[in-house]
C-alpha cells in the first residue's frame, strides 16, 4: 500500500506536466504551424515521451527496458532539435535542409538497435544519446552566447531563451543524477522535481505568447511592416542609432513611439533578419567605411570599434574576423594599399 502510494506521487506530478506540455503543443500548433513553433512542440513532445518513460519504469519495474527506451529516443532527437530552434529564433530566415536532416539521422541506429538489446545495453546507449544531447544543447548555446548578450534589452525573446536554456540545463542535470542514483527514494525526487521543472517551463512558454503568433498576413499587417520597417531604416540609417552601444528593441521602440513587440516583428519581417543581427551588420559596416576612409586613418582600432557602437574591443574583433575572416588591421592596410595603388 505505501509503496503505491509512493508511486502514485510521482504519477501524478508527471502527469500534470506531460498533460500541460501536450496542452501547449496543442497551443503551439493552433497558433501558427510556423518552424519555430513546430521545433518547440517537438521539444516539448520529446520531454514528455522522456518524462512517460521514467514514470512507466519506476511503476511496472518489468518495463523498464521500454523506459530506457523512449528515453534514449528521446534525447537522440532532442539535442538537434533544440540546436535549430535556437537557430529558428534568433534566425528568421533559417530554415531547415538536407544537412539539419542528417543530424536526426542519429536515432534511426538508435530505434533499431534498442529492441534487440538487455538492459545493460540499453543503458549504455542511453547514457551515450544522453551525451550527444548535451553536447548539442552547449554547442547551440555557445553559438548564440554573444548574439543574446547584443540583445540584453530585447525582453521578450531574451526571456524566453534565458528561460529556456536555464530549465533545459536543470533537466540534463536531474537525467543525469537518474544515472548514478538508485535508491527508490531519490529516483521518485528526481522524477518529480523534472516534472515540476517541465510545467514551470511549460507554463512561462505561454507567458511568452507573442513569440508564437503567426506570421502576419492580413493587408493592414503588411501596411504596418512597410512603414514602420521605414521609419525603421530612416532612424537607423540617417540618424545612425545603431553606433548607441545601449540600443535595444526597447530604446528604439520608445524613441518611435511605438509598442516594442512591433519593432521586434517588423525588423523580422522587414529586413528579414534578427534585431541583434540587423544592429550588428550595420555596426560592421559602419567599421569597414570608417577604416577604408583616407581620412580616418590616425584613428586607433578601438576608437573605431567605439564609434561604430560595439561596447567591447574583443567583441569587435570576433565579430569582425568573423565578417571578413580579417582582422580590423589587415581589412585597413588592405584597403589602403589597394587604393593607392589605383
Amino acid at each position: 500500500m505505501q509503496q503505491s502510494l509512493n508511486d502514485l506521487i510521482p504519477l501524478m506530478f508527471g502527469g500534470a506536466a506531460i498533460l500541460h506540455s501536450l496542452f501547449l503543443v496543442a497551443v503551439l500548433i493552433r497558433l501558427s504551424k510556423k518552424l519555430d513553433n513546430i521545433l518547440l512542440s517537438m521539444i516539448l513532445l520529446l520531454l514528455s515521451v522522456r518524462m512517460a518513460g521514467c514514470i512507466v519504469g519506476l511503476i511496472y519495474p518489468k518495463l523498464e527496458l521500454a523506459g530506457i527506451y523512449l528515453g534514449a529516443i528521446s534525447f537522440a532527437l532532442v539535442g538537434p532539435m533544440y540546436a535549430f530552434y535556437l537557430q529558428k529564433l534568433w534566425n528568421p530566415s533559417f530554415s531547415l535542409d538536407r544537412t539539419h536532416y542528417y543530424q536526426l539521422l542519429f536515432a534511426v541506429p538508435v530505434v533499431l538497435v534498442l529492441p534487440f538489446s538487455n538492459v545493460y545495453v540499453a543503458f549504455g546507449i542511453y547514457q551515450f544519446t544522453m551525451l550527444v544531447m548535451i553536447v548539442f544543447i552547449v554547442g547551440s548555446v555557445l553559438k548564440f552566447k554573444h548574439t543574446i548578450q547584443t540583445s540584453k534589452f530585447d525582453n521578450v525573446r531574451l526571456r524566453w531563451t534565458q528561460y529556456l536554456n536555464i530549465g533545459i540545463g536543470i533537466l540534463i542535470l536531474l537525467f543525469l543524477s537518474q544515472s548514478f542514483f538508485f535508491d527508490a527514494f531519490w529516483y521518485q525526487a528526481i522524477i518529480i522535481t523534472s516534472a515540476f521543472v517541465l510545467y514551470i517551463l511549460t507554463f512561462l512558454a505561454v507567458r511568452q505568447s507573442k513569440l508564437f503568433l503567426a506570421e502576419p498576413s492580413r493587408t493592414e499587417d503588411k501596411e504596418l511592416i512597410q512603414v514602420l520597417g521605414e521609419r525603421i531604416e530612416k532612424v537607423l540609417v540617417e540618424d545612425q542609432v545603431f553606433t548607441d552601444p545601449m540600443l535595444s528593441v526597447a530604446s528604439l521602440a520608445k524613441r518611435l513611439k511605438v509598442p516594442p513587440y512591433q519593432v521586434s516583428m517588423v525588423v523580422n519581417n522587414y529586413f528579414n533578419k534578427s534585431f541583434p543581427e540587423l544592429i550588428k551588420t550595420m555596426r560592421l559596416k559602419k567599421a569597414q567605411e570608417l577604416l577604408a576612409h583616407p581620412d580616418k586613418t590616425k584613428l586607433a582600432i578601438e576608437t573605431i570599434a567605439y564609434e561604430s557602437g560595439f561596447s567591447a574591443l574583443s567583441a569587435f574583433y570576433t565579430e569582425f574576423k568573423k565578417a571578413t575572416n580579417k582582422t580590423p588591421s589587415v581589412f585597413r592596410k588592405e584597403i589602403l594599399k589597394a587604393n593607392s595603388v589605383d
